[in-house]
């Protein structure tokens, strides 16, 4: 896991408890259809006996958005009456019988693109609440819609599974959460015993107190900064175990109070930046054209390739593209890790990861790409230059362990060193389960 998502938990353990629920998709229930049944009873005299039958029946049909309802109703009319000193009894009795069968779901306007869930969501087996479950998707999981019913569901196809959804549940751009993060104090014993210090790394995540990520904050390398105070902290990773601890420092810079990993921190601008800092400024800043910047890439991309073929062999399959992701990964985080930074064209590049080991899942997506060049692979940079997370759609057959799934295409990501089956996993901002892959054949 990440440095950065290791503070992130940290200080949310300080602050926040509680956690979101998925909207409630549970099927809606049809009203039932109750049989009636009335008698009376009256006392009248009359002066014949007359025997009068009279049977009615009727149907209905009633269509819903997922069922059939059909509905028969039979009433009996006897009505008798005797001698004067009788009784004139009159029955009134119905019977109903109720039918009910799943309608096949009728698509009436056939259609393509791609919508998003604005919401946690089922996917059903036909059009409507009472139809199977198929499987409940994320929120922002893109699904391509191939249909629309009359009844406002669409038929959609996701994560290689197909039936249908509300459009009430779908948007046509991805739902977008914000929470600001909010600026904190300094008290006045702090104030007293604030440290100069300055950053010995560039600094791109800076968080609030809660541990909410101030967008668009980054502190540059050697930049001076007060030191008020430093927390231990332990966190938890998402898994719920225990993960020791982390060294939290509250610091204010440019007159903005924050919070950082200490760690990144040295006491004076004549100590040493970071290692990883030095490369990346020497590397970027380096004379050459863009040209030559992109021919370094691809040769870095020819020796990977060449020790995943030592590896993993040279025939596609989903066990060789692990690899490859794995060992495009450690290239651009080795020796000294990675900078994240996305403010500069240059962070786009696969030129800047695997040289200056600094830039974008955007870069990371080029980098992997000229790896999958060379071995050959046909692949598409999904969400290509979007400010959302980016990352390879790899056509390769796979078939899972338990051969319980298999398919044509797997999503590869070098940021979260990631090869998975379900796109969901890598779509959005916030990506916590690093370093998985999927088991495949």
């Amino acid at each position: 896991m990440k440095k950065s998502a290791l503070i992130l938990f940290a200080l949310a353990a300080m602050t926040l408890a509680g956690c979101a629920k998925a909207a409630d998709t549970s099927p809606v229930q049809e009203s039932d259809i109750a049989a009636a049944t009335s008698a009376t009873v009256t006392t009248a005299p009359a002066a014949a006996t007359t025997t009068t039958a009279e049977t009615t029946t009727a149907a209905a049909t009633t269509t819903a958005a997922e069922t059939t309802v059909t509905t028969t109703v039979s009433t009996t009319k006897i009505t008798t009456t005797t001698t004067p000193a009788a009784k004139k009894t009159t029955t009134s009795k119905k019977a109903t019988t109720v039918t009910t069968t799943k309608a096949k779901a009728v698509v009436t306007q056939k259609m393509s693109g791609t919508m998003y869930t604005n919401q946690a969501a089922n996917m059903r087996k036909g059009n409507g609440t009472n139809y199977d479950k198929v499987t409940t998707l994320p929120m922002n999981t893109a699904v391509t819609i191939t249909g629309k019913c009359d009844n406002g569901w669409y038929a959609v196809t996701a994560d290689g599974k197909s039936g249908y959804m509300s459009g009430s549940v779908l948007s046509s751009e991805k739902t977008v959460v914000t929470t600001t993060a909010k600026q904190d104090s300094v008290s006045s014993q702090e104030k007293e015993s604030g440290k100069v210090m300055y950053t010995g790394d560039y600094l791109t995540e800076v968080f609030d107190k809660t541990g909410q990520i101030f967008q668009n904050w980054r502190i540059p390398a050697g930049s001076k900064v007060i030191l008020y105070s430093v927390e231990v902290v332990p966190y938890t990773d998402p898994g719920g175990q225990s993960g020791g601890a982390v060294e939290v420092a509250k610091i204010s810079y440019n007159g903005k109070i924050c919070y950082v990993d200490y760690a990144a921190l040295i006491e004076s601008k004549e100590e040493e930046l970071s290692p990883l800092w030095k490369l990346s400024e020497e590397a970027r800043n380096k004379n050459i054209s863009q040209a030559e910047k992109d021919k370094i890439a691809k040769s870095i991309a020819k020796e990977i390739a060449k020790e995943v073929i030592s590896e993993a062999g040279s025939e596609h399959s989903a066990q060789q593209l692990i690899v490859a992701t794995q060992k495009t990964h450690d290239r651009i985080y080795e020796p000294y890790g990675f900078i994240h930074t996305e403010d500069d064209p240059q962070d786009w590049t696969a030129y800047s990861l695997f040289v200056a080991h600094r830039g974008s899942c955007a870069g990371h997506t080029r980098a992997l790409g000229l790896v999958l060049d060379e071995l050959g692979y046909e692949w598409e940079h999904i969400n290509e230059d979007q400010w959302t997370h980016q990352f390879c759609k790899v056509k390769v057959k796979w078939k899972s362990k338990d051969r319980s799934k298999s398919g044509d295409y797997l999503y590869a990501d070098t940021y979260t060193n990631i090869v998975t089956s379900n796109r969901s996993i890598l779509e959005g901002d916030t990506i916590i389960d690093f370093n998985f892959s999927e088991e495949f054949l």
